[in-house]
């Protein structure tokens, strides 16, 4: 299950096998996902050059393991504002995620 949650409480997500947050290293992100009911089994962290906080601050700060790590890219963000994630999924994350889907799909059964 992969919920974007965006900007609105999210409810009725206890049921999902593998809840993930994705997250950039952002103070604030960090807060409101401290604040949320729902906790996740890991992060997947998007890098971004130039923020000072590092996915051990994440791991710390939520206390969650980080699965994954996603470098920053345009080509990502085109994907995903053009609606072509699912069809067309960039080279970059693809490869940064490549590993979970084995364990996703594990863990769902």
């Amino acid at each position: 299950m992969i919920i974007d949650a965006g900007t609105r409480p999210v409810t009725g997500c206890d049921t999902a096998a593998t809840l993930l947050l994705v997250t950039r290293p952002y103070y604030l992100a960090l807060r409101r996902a401290i604040g949320t009911p729902l906790r996740p089994c890991g992060v997947v962290h998007i890098n971004e050059p130039g923020r000072a906080l590092t996915a051990t601050d994440i791991e710390a700060v939520l206390g969650r393991p980080i699965i994954a790590t996603v470098p920053y890219d345009p080509a990502i963000s085109r994907a995903v504002d053009s609606g072509l994630l699912t069809t067309r999924v960039p080279r970059m994350l693809a490869r940064a995620l490549r590993h979970l889907v084995p364990t996703i799909t594990t863990q769902t059964r």
